[in-house]
């Protein structure tokens, strides 16, 4: 199989991601931090990935579980995306063109769980060189990133750097 560098042409791919994001951070639960009720400090701020930040690391990576080689990089094309994270662990994913996600996130050591309306996302996170790892934990099957026109059980995994 091949790996897929770049976004497709058609907007399909973006609209998906979009709902990708709203299922991961849907609205939902009041108990934003860990055991102690607190929200990280490091991770409240505004997070960015786009075109800008590519060669730093930013992504927004869908890819195959089972063969990860085969992936797709929807922030290598002309999408950007944001992240407001609050205080409070309220989370809001912003992709121009869509209508924005947000969801309640809380943190028990490196992990998130984004409680959304039918379900809890489990987000493992990690800093590096100023940027914020994310390694979404559920399954998608409406993505095709290998072009054989057949959908794959994917995960999504994204770099954000800081903006504020």
């Amino acid at each position: 199989m091949k790996h897929v560098s770049g976004v497709r042409s058609n907007v399909g791919v973006v609209a998906a991601c979009a709902l990708l994001a709203g299922a991961a951070l849907a609205c939902g639960g009041n108990d934003p931090g860990g055991p102690d009720g607190e929200f990280p400090a490091d991770l409240v701020g505004q997070w960015l990935a786009n075109q800008a930040c590519l060669p730093q690391g930013c992504a927004f990576t869908l890819y195959d579980v089972t063969n990860p080689a085969d992936s797709l990089n929807i922030v290598s094309g002309s999408v950007s995306i944001s992240m407001l994270v609050q205080s409070t662990g309220r989370i809001i994913l912003t992709i121009p063109g869509f209508p924005s996600s947000e969801g309640t996130a809380r943190v028990t050591g490196s992990r998130m769980y984004i409680e959304a309306t039918q379900r809890t996302d489990t987000v493992d996170f990690a800093f590096t060189g100023g940027m914020l790892h994310l390694d979404f934990q559920s399954h998608f099957d409406n993505f095709d990133v290998d072009g054989d026109q057949v959908a794959d059980l994917t995960r999504a995994r994204a770099v954000f750097r800081r903006e504020s």
